[in-house]
């Protein structure tokens, strides 16, 4: 079976690669170019979404090893999503499900990246409601620089910037 290996980024700092195949001695190579490139390009989270993949061997594993190492050391995190019950027991042996964030689906994994605009714009939030305007200002301001264009995001600032005080920072935020 052939592999296909892809690459997305679905918003700054976090990159989706997406596997279709079985990862095994003969096509580990493929998995392993793609995921140094991710690697390399230093993420803040990388998403591996396997939903459309049924075998990982042990030369897959070592790829995932490598990863994790790499992107502790700049605390990023490695979120695994779409796993089967096999693959699930496998990464399991070897302490990956453990060591890694492990979601669902794609879309539950792109929420649980730390670092991403979505993940810091949550955190907004949960510090709005608890009265921290300025932490949820912080992470709103953030948020925005990481992905100008989210709507949410800048009408809850626009809602912080009123409470304090700011309303033609409000306005803007609402324009």
């Amino acid at each position: 079976m052939d592999l296909e290996v892809t690459v997305t980024e679905p918003a700054p700092g976090c990159l989706v690669l997406r596997v279709t195949g079985e990862i095994d001695h003969h096509t580990y190579q493929t998995f392993e170019a793609r995921m140094q490139e991710c690697v390399g390009k230093q993420p803040k989270a990388l998403v591996v979404n396997f939903s459309k993949m049924p075998y990982i061997s042990s030369s897959g594993i070592g790829v995932l090893m490598y990863a994790f190492g790499e992107l502790s050391q700049s605390n990023a995190k490695l979120v695994l999503v779409g796993l089967n019950e096999h693959v699930r027991k496998t990464l399991h042996l070897v302490s990956l499900v453990v060591l890694t964030v492990v979601a669902a689906s794609e879309d539950e994994g792109l929420k649980l990246a730390p670092g991403t605009a979505w993940a810091i714009g949550n955190r907004g939030h949960g510090r709005y409601r608890l009265d921290d305007f300025r932490g949820a200002r912080a992470d709103y301001d953030e948020a925005l620089r990481l992905d100008p264009r989210d709507a949410n995001v800048h009408r809850n600032r626009a809602t912080v910037r009123a409470v304090e005080g700011d309303l033609q920072g409000a306005l803007t935020d609402h324009d």
